[in-house]
């Protein structure tokens, strides 16, 4: 129940309405033998009126639902022109942001891109002098850097590209779904949405503060675990590039102890902790929306242990409908349950 939104537990509600009901009607009559070539047998009409109301709103929460996620995913599709999912959710102040981050984050990745090409083939082609013969005496020591500067910036503004694009088709899926959805107090959808934005805000939007500190925590360990181990990964490669390759660079003294073969070894695993980190950082970014989905869910359900007499109450009463020209000869009868929370 607790990971049920209101609109399963209505659905659900009603489909046990539906089934109890069905059930009853579908119940052989229980008649006195006939005595008369004119007896007959009586249906219960409020059973096949709870049928039918029942099964109407069973469906038209159905295709409510079923018509915000068809509007929804038509956003989404208007999102993979850049900003189109905005301007489709009518979100105009949006445009201008989103369009103008993924075309700049864009743009900054190709210049990049441009740049390393350019300090490669320099590098290269100093290399392949030197190898055949030809006296070059250019240092590659600031070309390797640019180099190596421009290929970072390169994969910086790739990702940040593709991130912002991916942001904005979830982002006008889900403002699609909330612009759709029913007014009530307190939205999981709106907690999620927020904690995805913004990680901890899902939590303040659900009043559960004490939980923001424990997130960002999280978040600062596997920050630094990602940023120590790439450095220490990438630490031990240039040591490795620069015992192997005359020229590369100059050695460093407190790796000297450490065998070339080793180099290797340990930087493929502080490699492999850099991935791990990246891993459980998006997992722990995962959570936290997890986290705030849950808890909106629960946020108007009680959870303490006091169920009494006033919070759950089933009253079993007895149905019997007599027939109409003897008093005393029952024609159905059924069991109904009600309950009040």
């Amino acid at each position: 129940m607790s990971l049920f939104s209101r609109y399963h537990f209505y659905v659900l509600v009603n489909v046990w309405l539906l089934g109890t009901a069905t059930l009853l009607a579908q119940q052989p009559a229980v008649v006195s033998p006939p005595t008369t070539v004119g007896d007959s047998m009586f249906v219960k009409p409020d059973t096949l009126l709870m049928v039918k109301d029942t099964t109407k709103n069973l469906k038209k929460l159905t295709d409510s639902k079923d018509n915000r996620f068809k509007l929804a995913t038509k956003a989404a599709l208007w999102s993979f022109i850049p900003a189109g999912g905005t301007v489709y959710n009518r979100q105009y102040w949006k445009t201008p942001i989103y369009g103008a981050s993924i075309i700049g984050l864009s743009t900054l990745s190709v210049q990049q891109y441009i740049q390393y090409r350019k300090h490669y083939k320099t590098y290269t082609t100093v290399l392949a002098n030197r190898a055949n013969g030809i006296d070059d005496p250019t240092d590659l020591s600031p070309i390797r850097e640019k180099k190596q500067q421009a290929l970072a910036n390169y994969n910086l503004f790739r990702n940040l590209s593709i991130a912002a694009y991916t942001y904005t088709i979830v982002d006008s899926y889900v403002s699609n779904l909330l612009i759709h959805e029913p007014k009530r107090s307190h939205s999981p959808l709106k907690a999620a949405y927020r904690s995805g934005v913004l990680p901890g805000f899902g939590q303040a939007y659900n009043r559960k503060y004490w939980k923001i500190p424990i997130i960002y925590a999280g978040f600062g360990a596997l920050g630094y675990s990602i940023y120590y181990n790439g450095t220490q990964s990438e630490r031990y490669k240039e040591e490795y590039l620069a015992r192997t390759r005359p020229g590369y660079g100059d050695t460093d003294d407190r790796l000297s102890p450490i065998s070339t073969d080793n180099l290797l070894r340990i930087r493929s695993q502080y490699k492999r902790y850099y991935d791990l980190s990246i891993i459980l950082a998006s997992v722990w970014y995962v959570v936290n929306i997890a986290d705030a989905t849950v808890d909106g869910h629960l946020h108007a359900f009680d959870i303490s242990d006091d169920l009494s007499y006033h919070d759950f109450q089933i009253h079993p009463h007895i149905n019997t409908i007599w027939q109409a020209d003897n008093a005393r000869s029952p024609l159905v009868g059924g069991l109904t349950l009600s309950w009040k929370f």
